[in-house]
Formats: C-alpha cells, sequence, structure tokens
C-alpha cells in the first residue's frame, strides 16, 4: 500500500486517481487505479476512523476484481479486500478470498509478490484464528509455527522478517516471550526496510510491554519515533507518541 504523510497528500491522491478513472480505457489500468485509490481510502480511514472511508475502499476494491483481466491485477485486488475484511474482524471470509486466490494465474514479478501476499496473508490470518480459538489452541500454533519455519527456509530474504515476525506472534499468544524476542530480533537483523524495521520496533514494544519490561518498550518506541519522524507521516507521528505516552505513564 502506497505510504502518505497527512490527509492533504491523501486528499490530493484520491483527486489524482479519479481523474484518470475517467480518461483511462484499459481495463487493466482501471483496475490498477481502482486499487490505488482503494489502498488511499483504507490509509485515510485509520487517520479519520471515518467507517465510510472503509466503505468506499471495500466498493472500489469489489469493483477492481470485476474489472480486472489479468489475473494479477485481480489477484492484488483480491489480497487488499481479505486484508481488509481481516481488518473488520471478518476472519472467514477473509480466508476464503485468499483460497480463491490460490488458483488464479500469475506471472512476472507483480505474480511473485501476489505469491508471497497469499502465504504471508494465510498465515496471518491462520494468528488471527489462534486468539480466538482456545480449544487445541496449542496444537494448532505448533502447527502453524512448522509450516512457518519450513517456509523460512527457501524464502526470499526479503520475505524472511515477514515470517519471523508472524513466528513471533504466535509465540507471545503461547507466552512463550523468549522465542517471540528471538524471532524479533532475527527480523530487525534481516530487515533492509525502514518501514518494516519500524513495524518490527512496535512489535518488540508489545512484546515488552507484556514482559512488563517497560524501559525496553520505552526505548523501541523512541526509535520508533525517529523513523516516524524521518517519514515525515503525520500518522505515524502520532501513533507512536500516543504508545510512548502510554509507556510512559504505566
Amino acid at each position: 500500500m502506497r505510504e502518505f504523510r497527512n490527509l492533504e497528500e491523501i486528499n490530493k491522491f484520491i483527486d489524482m486517481c479519479n481523474h484518470l478513472l475517467s480518461i483511462v480505457k484499459n481495463d487493466d489500468e482501471k483496475a490498477r487505479l481502482l486499487i490505488e485509490l482503494a489502498g488511499a481510502y483504507m490509509y485515510k480511514s485509520g487517520l479519520t476512523e471515518d467507517k465510510g472511508d472503509l466503505k468506499m475502499a471495500e466498493d472500489l476494491l469489489i469493483k477492481a476484481i470485476d474489472t480486472a483481466k489479468n489475473d494479477n491485477y485481480k489477484g492484488l485486488a483480491l489480497s487488499f479486500y481479505s486484508e481488509l475484511l481481516k481488518g473488520k474482524g471478518e476472519l472467514k471470509n477473509a480466508l476464503e478470498i485468499l483460497e480463491r486466490m490460490k488458483d488464479m494465474k500469475y506471472g512476472g514479478f507483480l505474480g511473485l509478490i501476489i505469491r508471497s501476499l497469499i502465504i504471508l496473508q494465510s498465515f496471518g490470518l491462520s494468528v488471527e484464528f489462534l486468539r480466538k480459538k482456545v480449544r487445541d489452541k496449542e496444537e494448532m500454533a505448533q502447527s502453524v509455527l512448522s509450516k512457518l519455519s519450513e517456509l523460512s527456509k527457501d524464502a526470499p530474504s526479503y520475505l524472511k522478517p515477514f515470517i519471523e515476525q508472524c513466528m513471533a506472534r504466535v509465540y507471545m499468544l503461547l507466552e512463550e516471550y523468549d522465542k517471540a524476542e528471538e524471532s524479533l530480533k532475527k527480523a530487525l537483523k534481516e530487515s533492509k526496510n525502514q518501514r518494516l524495521t519500524y513495524q518490527i520496533y512496535l512489535n518488540l514494544v508489545q512484546l515488552y510491554m507484556t514482559m512488563g519490561n517497560f524501559k525496553k518498550a520505552e526505548d523501541f518506541a523512541k526509535k520508533s519515533l525517529k523513523i516516524a519522524e524521518e517519514f515525515k507521516n503525520e500518522f505515524l507521528i502520532k501513533q507512536t507518541k500516543d504508545l510512548l505516552e502510554r509507556i510512559q505513564k504505566s
């Protein structure tokens, strides 16, 4: 998803996409623009907490899915839609979307990204199901960890930090905090992307808060804030400052 620093940037981007949609004729290009537009509304809903923006994003993604002729663009739209449904708590529907994606034909670099997304989103959803399913929780968790570990062996380097983060989340659910910390530190070491590093820092903050180690939580929150300020992203800055304030009050 495209990054935005503030609402003004989002609104300008939305206007630009709407203008381009009015003149573009190719269906796949229209689908790409609809996906971009949906992403902007999803981002905007995170800033404004306006459910209308999220509904707009959902409508745009459904339209993109219907419009796209190329499986790459259709798959990308479905991937965004699955993530949106997960955010709404509709886990079963999100999983059904991912299952639908598995039978499609993807090509090129975008196809590789989509196939990777399917794998990671599937495991992400497994983790969310774990949060809700108490019975056989440990057995299910071990199954997820085993699959993630297997996936990690042959995964390209850019995917490894994501996989380690998934593993850390499972370990946290199992209250195996030392293993969660180890996974997150591996992810941090392998991360080559500042946006990803920011996310890993936040996961470490959550972990240390859960463990009651507020000093370490504060240290990583400050590191997160530094990255957010480098991005000049108002949303991330506010989010991280609020988190830091909560830690300092603990």
